[in-house]
């Protein structure tokens, strides 16, 4: 994707005024505070001025105008054009349908997968996921897409969003504002490709919830559509260790003395407070007293073993997550007894003590204690997709290849569904049952030969959800 015309927009609001004056770049980041950033669980996280699905159309002034689509958009293999039939925009929900507290749920998660003839528009994040597609329609000050955010004072907050203008002129324009005060001029995105907008604000005294909101500035009923992705909220700043992530040791060793410690940046004052996680999971759970960014463990045992985290932030605000960020885990693992194998699940793309490949991992250990053992790690790498799908059958019903199904071959895959579309994209076959067969009809009736496109969506247990996409050839 293209990033030029990157548009840098630095803002300071103080109390309920909005006033402009530069603030440092923003440079490092915190984490993400914006629920479903990047559209991939829908509906799910925020609301809209807007009806969801062309059925749910505000119109306002105009014939069909006034609706957002979360879509997936591909070529379309047919000489015939299509944009947004209604068949796919089916009752999502009018204008601040509210999402339900579970991601996975089908009012959240009911999106279209929509055919442009001759301009495949990918989203920003990978090129074949999800986006926010806006349709506007001619009345002024709509909301585009609101999310309620808590905040904490005198933070400063990083604010990003990728745009692009979705159907040529007139371009779309809109500006952001947060609690209905604006914090930018209005910005008009001419260019046919992704385009970041980026804004650093600091929060002043403001305190708790707010509304983060990007507002329509060219109501209208031709053009001026518009698709955002990936947006992001965080603060402004990062906690890094200065000290190894991993230490081993003897349980009980008189000269043991690990020194855990980090330091932040992007604050003006930096308050500390040191977390603990057991071994075996768990909450995150405030060391009394630990408030240092220094942490000293002596003659650790059995019970220090887990994990340890510094969190960071601005003086006063440390009690809310909201308002800090805090360092990379480091892990306290005491040497074993004996000769064991400790299996560890990790994700693709993860490390565990260094290593990042499935395999078995031997070392001898041996301390003044005569803590000597062999240890073996299994580390298993979740990841790899063991799945099938014959891309070819034949349903006549002659008792050879007459239906169709994924066949699963790693028991760490949670199967969520699959589907089957024709080459209009219309649904022909869903189901959440790995184990269901498609029979090559639709409603009953057989389904014409040739080519249709099939979506498996599956999550590694664990880690993260995936899709895997391809075809099926129907032969009659």
């Amino acid at each position: 994707m293209c990033d030029l015309h990157k548009i840098t927009l630095f803002f300071l609001l103080f109390a309920c005024q909005s006033a402009l004056g530069q603030i440092t770049p923003c440079n490092p980041l915190g984490r993400n505070l914006i629920t479903n950033p990047d559209f991939e669980q829908g509906y799910f996280g925020f609301s809209s001025d807007f009806g969801r699905g062309l059925n749910n159309a505000t119109r306002c002034d105009c014939a069909t105008q006034g609706w957002i689509l979360v879509a997936q958009i591909f070529p379309h293999v047919s000489p015939a054009c299509q944009g947004y039939p209604a068949n796919l925009s089916a009752q999502y929900g009018g204008p601040n349908t509210l999402t339900s507290p579970d991601p996975n749920h089908p009012s959240n998660t009911s999106v279209a997968t929509v055919a442009v003839c001759n301009a495949p528009i990918p989203d920003h994040t990978t090129g074949s996921g999800f986006f926010l597609t806006v349709d506007p329609d001619a009345c002024e000050g709509r909301a585009y897409w609101r999310q309620n955010l808590q905040i904490c004072p005198n933070t400063n907050y990083h604010f990003s969003v990728w745009v692009r203008n979705f159907a040529n002129i007139p371009a779309p324009t809109f500006h952001f504002e947060i609690d209905g005060i604006p914090v930018t001029p209005q910005m008009s995105y001419p260019d046919m490709f992704w385009v970041q907008t980026e804004l650093n604000w600091n929060s002043g005294s403001l305190d708790g919830a707010v509304d983060l909101e990007l507002i329509n500035d060219l109501p209208g009923c031709v053009e001026n559509d518009v698709a955002i992705d990936d947006l992001f909220f965080g603060v402004c700043a990062e906690v890094e260790l200065s000290c190894e992530s991993l230490f081993r040791f003897c349980p009980g060793d008189p000269t043991t003395a690990f020194r855990l410690s980090g330091h932040a940046t992007g604050f003006i004052q930096p308050q500390y407070q040191w977390q603990y996680q057991t071994a075996n999971g768990g909450p995150w759970i405030n060391l009394d007293g630990k408030t240092d960014s220094l942490l000293i463990i002596s003659a650790a045992t059995n019970m220090n073993a887990g994990l340890y985290r510094l969190l960071a932030a601005e003086l006063g605000n440390i009690g809310s997550l909201s308002c800090a960020t805090f360092s990379p885990p480091i892990r306290l693992d005491p040497f074993p007894d004996y000769s064991i194998v400790d299996t560890v699940n990790i994700c693709k793309g993860e490390s565990y003590a260094g290593q990042t490949e499935s395999g078995l991992y031997s070392q001898r250990y041996q301390t003044i204690l005569g803590c000597d053992s062999i240890y073996t790690l299994d580390l298993r790498v979740r990841g790899e997709v063991g799945i099938y799908l014959p891309n070819v059958f034949s349903p006549n019903e002659d008792g050879i290849n007459d239906q169709i199904q994924p066949y699963l071959s790693d028991q760490n895959i949670d199967f969520l569904q699959w589907q089957v579309f024709d080459r209009w994209g219309n649904l022909v076959f869903q189901s959440s049952n790995p184990n269901e067969p498609w029979d090559g009809t639709y409603r009953g009736k057989p389904c014409p030969a040739g080519v249709y496109a099939y979506q498996l969506d599956l999550e590694i247990i664990g880690c993260q959800k995936t899709k895997r996409m391809g075809d099926i050839t129907l032969i009659r």
